[in-house]
């Protein structure tokens, strides 16, 4: 599945016309949750789901996330 329009912002650093949902997952979370805005943190949820999201976040590395966003996504993403 192609993503929106609005993510080609967040994906400045890829060949936007090549990503594809399916295959590159872990890039485009990352990307929306650093770059992205509340509405491209929704996609991706609905897209892959509150799990896998969790599961980037927790198994990204501190480094490649910034240090000020991880807590901030911990909580926002939070198992309940």
């Amino acid at each position: 599945m192609k993503l929106p329009e609005s993510f080609r912002s967040i994906m400045w650093s890829y060949d936007f016309d090549a990503c594809d949902t399916e295959t590159m997952p872990r890039t485009i979370i990352l990307q929306a949750l650093q770059y992205g805005r509340l509405s491209d943190w929704r996609f991706i949820v609905e897209t892959y789901g509150k799990k896998t999201v969790q599961n980037v976040i927790e198994s990204t590395s501190d480094t490649a996330i910034r240090s000020k966003l991880k807590p901030l996504l911990r909580a926002a993403f939070q198992a309940k």
